[in-house]
């Protein structure tokens, strides 16, 4: 191992930039019986050392880079207690989540002055165009607004009006929507007709094995024609994790991502990373496109390995990059949801997500390093606002 590392670091032969394939070849055999070593009960001391001498060169040939943990919200020390069960971005950029314990949904401002502020937007008890609002279930952002499945099985449309966090409630007709039950927990929307504001609604119904396409209503008031279903054959969707639309449909399912093309499977598959003698097989839990369909890139968090993989949504399906995510309290990231904010000036995107009561963030890109230290300073506690009337 010794040998192979040496030969592939030489900086005479300079091999990753003059023979990058044989340094690869190189250093890998090296992991390998490293792996062979430590199994045999060589010492941990020197295996390490020489661990940590390749991975600088082994996470260039990977294509990875480490992305710092950056707290953007944290709800622990608010005056009610939130637990996180799903994240989005909303129509005017910030995050909305769903509380657990309440049901309600949430705007967050982390930059409000002279506090971090909460506010609800939706929550379970109200009565408002002749039915009862229930606990929220799933979340979904799409053109101007805010859309909210409830545990009655109502669809309910929430509209910024200002900056502030004001905004209109309205309940969307869904034909059928009645019939969606408690494991419809995904849905998304994909613009019907830009420029409109229009956009159709997909929900992934597990009890039906097939995923619902409804048309929106020319005036903006709702679903009111049937759904068809988007897939050809139905199929078990029971262990489906995530969705993203970009005109093709991507799903994530048993920790394998597959795009599905006019409700079929496509020839698309991601490329395998390479990596295997340093990491398992991805076992994908979150999926997110960025850019328009066959183009751009899926962005998909491997939970088992604790990274974030960038794929090409070209017909190889390469591995661009990796972000390994870099926390300073603890190794293991519990991600619930989030989402890739893409950055205005076609920089570096963002990846925020949720854990527990909080909401944190990560570039993927160039490190981030706010004040010169891993970690935010702690924020001021939030301030959580609760609606004292009916919205």
């Amino acid at each position: 191992a010794r040998r192979a590392i040496d030969e592939a670091l030489n900086p005479t032969t300079n091999l990753l930039v003059n023979d990058p394939d044989r340094a690869r070849k190189l250093l890998i055999a090296a992991t390998e019986n490293l792996n062979t070593a430590e199994a045999g009960g060589a010492q941990t001391a020197e295996i390490e050392a020489l661990r940590d001498q390749m991975s600088p060169a082994l996470n260039k040939i990977f294509f990875l880079t480490e992305a710092t943990v950056i707290e953007v919200f944290d709800f622990s020390s608010a005056s009610v207690p939130i637990a996180i069960t799903a994240i989005t971005q909303g129509p005017d950029g910030y995050s909305y989540i769903i509380d657990s314990y309440s049901g309600a949904v949430y705007r967050v401002d982390p930059g409000a002055q002279p506090n971090p502020r909460a506010t609800v937007v939706f929550q379970p008890g109200y009565e408002l165009y002749g039915s009862r609002t229930g606990r929220a279930q799933a979340i979904m952002s799409s053109g101007p607004d805010l859309v909210v499945f409830d545990t009655s099985s109502n669809l309910w449309r929430w509209r910024p009006a200002d900056t502030s966090g004001k905004g209109t409630l309205v309940k969307l007709r869904v034909r059928d929507g009645e019939l969606w039950g408690s494991d419809v927990k995904i849905i998304s929307g994909f613009a019907a007709d830009e420029g409109t504001g229009l956009y159709r609604l997909y929900a992934i119904d597990p009890s039906a094995r097939q995923i619902l396409r409804y048309a929106p209503a020319p005036d903006g008031t709702g679903y009111p024609a049937p759904p068809t279903g988007y897939l050809i054959t139905p199929t078990s969707l029971a262990s489906v994790e995530a969705l993203a639309i970009d005109g093709d449909l991507y799903l994530s399912q048993n920790g394998a991502i597959r795009r599905y093309v006019g409700g079929a499977v496509d020839e698309w598959v991601p490329a395998d990373p390479g990596d295997g003698v340093l990491r398992s097989t991805p076992q994908i839990s979150l999926i997110f496109s960025a850019g328009a369909s066959r183009t751009g890139v899926i962005y998909a968090w491997d939970n088992k390995n604790q990274r974030m993989l960038a794929y090409s949504k070209g017909s190889s399906g390469s591995v661009l990059a990796q972000y390994k995510l870099l926390s300073t309290d603890t190794s293991v990231l519990n991600i619930v949801g989030g989402y890739i904010s893409l950055a205005r000036d076609g920089g570096a995107p963002t990846f925020v997500w949720a854990e527990g009561a909080r909401i944190r963030s990560a570039v993927l890109g160039t490190g981030v390093t706010p004040g010169g230290d891993p970690s935010a300073a702690p924020t001021a506690a939030p301030v959580i606002e609760l609606p004292s009337t009916q919205p």
